[in-house]
């Protein structure tokens, strides 16, 4: 028997899950913003509106950092720091610089008067795109968890910022964002973390023995409902409902993905320029809610329209953007 066929095979397929799973995350965040613009400026929106933005804003950036943690491989340090640098800050400050003028000229992307107070909001705190400083700060410390050989004491490490966190939401001692997303990195690095552990511990062998599979799908399934519900409620504290959540849904889709015979060519070209994707969302956002207002009516099925415009529209640019020769870089695709 041929083994490495079967082995490339598996890769492949794994290649693919992670491609799907990454796909769907930047998806959600679209439809989420585009969600969130209508209803803040259009007034769109029914009874269970803003709850389903709750439970997309449960799963899409918490999958994000999942996959990157798991990503995240001991490796050459200053190579390493080379790559986040190019791929994750130069179109951070490309696009932050943008969104700053727009912000103090143009009305439609939150017109600000002060200089001073949008510029710490734009470079110190990076509010525009947070992501992408918490990002980047968790890639910086990556090489910390490379020297944590020990499984227990990485295991370990994760459950003490599960626990922090935990107990954040009933005493308050941080709150999401903080200079360049420091808080946001200790509250989100908690899903990074997991990704890297669940790595460490070969966790995808246990998508081969299939009862355990379809037991973890069933409790992923039950957990997800359960938890949904009670946070509807009030009856939940806020992380820890995001944290069980995210991490059910998470791994309803990587089953769903895992299992699939086929493939889905535009999910993979959405996952290569998904970090593209979330950059120039907040623009092509704009100008499509802009020319939508003008012929129809805002409502809910023309909000979801908007955000698979915007994503293909994204993606277009950018894949047009990847041929261009010193272009490319300022989007991170170089």
């Amino acid at each position: 028997m041929n083994t490495n066929c079967c082995e490339r095979r598996d890769e492949k397929q794994k290649s693919n899950t992670i491609d799907y799973l990454r796909a769907t995350a930047i998806i959600l965040v679209v439809i989420q913003h585009a969600m969130s613009y209508g209803k803040a400026y259009f007034g769109a929106g029914s009874a269970g509106y803003a709850h389903f933005i709750t439970i997309i804003n449960f799963v899409n950036v918490p999958l994000f950092f999942m996959i990157a943690g798991y990503l995240c491989h001991s490796q050459d340090v200053l190579k390493y720091y080379k790559k986040k640098f190019f791929q994750i800050f130069i179109p951070f400050l490309v696009f932050t610089s943008l969104k700053f003028v727009c912000n103090l000229f143009f009305e439609q992307f939150s017109h600000s008067s002060n200089v001073g107070i949008e510029f710490l909001t734009a470079y110190v705190f990076g509010d525009y795109y947070w992501f992408s400083y918490a990002l980047l700060l968790m890639c910086l410390i990556a090489p910390l968890l490379w020297k944590l050989k020990n499984k227990v004491v990485l295991i370990g490490v994760f459950l003490l910022l599960v626990f922090f966190n935990i107990a954040n939401g009933f005493l308050r001692f941080i709150s999401q964002g903080g200079p360049f997303q420091i808080f946001s990195v200790i509250i989100y690095g908690t899903w990074f973390l997991l990704g890297y552990v669940l790595r460490q511990l070969n966790a995808q062998n246990l998508l081969n023995i299939k009862p355990v599979k379809h037991i973890t799908l069933l409790i992923s399934i039950t957990a997800s409902f359960l938890v949904i519900f009670l946070s509807i409620k009030g009856m939940f504290i806020a992380f820890l409902s995001k944290f069980i959540v995210s991490v059910s849904i998470s791994y309803i889709l990587l089953y769903i993905f895992s299992s699939m015979h086929f493939k889905i060519p535009l999910l993979n070209y959405i996952s290569n320029y998904s970090y593209q994707i979330f950059l120039l969302d907040s623009f092509v956002k704009v100008v499509l809610f802009m020319i939508a207002s003008k012929l129809v009516t805002i409502s809910t099925p023309i909000i979801i329209l908007l955000a698979i415009l915007n994503i293909l529209i994204s993606m277009i640019i950018s894949f047009i953007v990847h041929k261009i020769k010193y272009a490319k870089t300022l989007l991170g695709l170089s």
